[in-house]
Order: C-alpha cells, then structure tokens, then sequence
C-alpha cells in the first residue's frame, strides 16, 4: 500500500517583481510625457486695446478693422468699423468694406490689414473680413485680439 502524507494546502505565489518593473517603466513615461505636453503650452499675452474705436492709418502702409463685439452692435450679421465708418454684416455691407480694402490697396501695394476681435468673438463674425481683404488682393493680414468684450463698453 501507498502511503500518502498530506502536506497542507498547496500555495500559489505570483513572482511581482516583472510587475513592480512595468509599473515603474509606466511612471517613468508619464512623468516624461507630462513634462514634454508642459513644455508644448505656454501662456500667451495678446496686447490689450483701450478703446474700440479703430484709426485708418493708409500712411504707413496699414489698415486696422475692428469686428464689433455682438453685445454692442445689436445685430446677428456682425458689424466692423474702419475708423470711424461702420460696416454691416450682411452682403452689401461687406462689399463696400471690400472696395475700401480695394481703395486703400489701390494707393498701397503693400498694405497691411489688422484684423481686431474680442477673444470670445465667434469666427463666423471675422471671417468675412478675412474674405473682404482676400477679394481686395491684400497679401498679409494679421489677427489681434482685444480685451473682452465687456471691457470695451463704454
């Protein structure tokens, strides 16, 4: 006869080490990767403006046109000024914006447009101003931001 000694129940252990070394090969990446994205955004200081009034400066080569915040210009199409004049939204005020791009483009080959809009301005409202300076031909134009739009209120 065979003879059979119990031991006790038999125990199963996992060997951790393999696993204690992913889990710090894991922390090492994301310390890494966190620092890299960190790296990638910084903070950006756009310039303020005191006032929304804007000057037409064809002198030196420049034309500043500013998006009228939606608060103040109490209409859907968006509205833009070029010193003191005023533009509508809609389609013929968008096209008499566009001749005095082209007007000013006429006198300067080199003019310059600088685009002006609140930082909550949505890009629907600017973008026909960007269309306006392309259909004038101007080669560069440069979009700034103003304070907020409650800001500019007198």
């Amino acid at each position: 006869m065979a003879r059979t000694q119990k031991l006790g129940p038999v125990t199963i252990e996992a060997n951790l080490t393999p696993l204690v070394d992913v889990v710090f090969l894991l922390i090492v990446f994301f310390v890494l990767v966190a620092q890299l994205t960190n790296a990638e955004h910084f903070e950006l200081n756009l310039p303020t403006v005191q006032n929304a009034e804007t000057i037409e400066i064809p002198a030196d080569g420049k034309i500043t046109i500013s998006v009228i915040p939606r608060h103040m210009q109490g209409q859907l199409g968006g509205a833009y000024r070029v010193g003191v004049r005023t533009f509508a939204g809609s389609e013929p005020g968008i096209a008499a914006l566009t001749d005095l791009i082209q007007t000013l483009r006429a006198r300067d080959v080199d003019l310059v447009a600088v685009i002006r809009a609140a930082r909550d301005e949505r890009y629907q409202n600017v973008h026909p101003v960007i269309a306006a300076c392309s259909l004038a031909g101007v080669m560069q134009v440069d979009l700034v931001t103003a304070p907020e739009a409650e800001e500019l209120a007198p």
